[in-house]
C-alpha cells in the first residue's frame, strides 16, 4: 500500500557501520514519510476482509502504526518477520525470497485468497509458493 525503494536501502547499509544512530533515525523517517500507492479500501469489496501482511522490522511497530493513522488505514497488520532475520541490505534479492516464503505462510494460514505486493521479485516466489492464491503486483517500484 505504500511505495518502497530498495535502494535506500542500500544506502542505508552504507550508514550502519559508523553511523548506526542516524540510519536508525533515517530508516524511521523512510517509514514514516512513505507516500500512500493505493488505499486498501480501494481494493476490497464490501464483504471483503483484509490484513496487511508485512516483513517490515519488528522495531517499526510504532511507526508503521502511526503511518497507517495518518492515512485512515484500519486493517490488522501481521509482522511475519518477528526474529528481525531478513537482511534487504546486503542481498534484497536473497531477502526477498525468504520474505516470500515468510509471507506465504502466514498467508496460507490466514486462509487469504489474493494478496498485493510491491516487491516483483517476492511476488514471484509468492505465485510459486501459493499457486492456489491471485498474487498481484501492485506498484513494483521495488524489484
Amino acid at each position: 500500500i505504500a511505495h518502497g525503494d530498495r535502494w535506500f536501502f542500500r544506502f542505508l547499509w552504507l550508514l550502519r557501520g559508523q553511523h548506526r544512530d542516524v540510519a536508525v533515525a533515517a530508516e524511521e523517517a523512510y517509514y514514516l514519510n512513505r507516500p500512500l500507492l493505493y488505499h486498501p479500501s480501494t481494493l476490497l469489496a464490501e464483504d471483503d476482509e483484509g490484513v496487511i501482511v508485512t516483513c517490515r522490522k519488528p522495531w517499526s511497530r510504532d511507526v508503521t502504526a502511526r503511518w497507517l493513522v495518518v492515512h485512515g488505514i484500519t486493517l490488522p497488520v501481521v509482522y511475519v518477520d518477528e526474529a528481525d532475520q531478513l537482511d534487504w541490505d546486503r542481498d534484497y534479492a536473497a531477502a526477498s525470497v525468504a520474505a516470500g516464503q515468510l509471507k506465504a505462510t502466514e498467508l496460507w494460514r490466514l486462509g487469504v485468497s489474493v494478496h498485493f505486493d510491491n516487491n516483483p521479485m517476492l511476488v514471484r516466489e509468492l505465485r510459486r509458493l501459493l499457486p492456489g492464491v491471485r498474487v498481484v503486483l501492485v506498484g513494483g517500484g521495488c524489484g
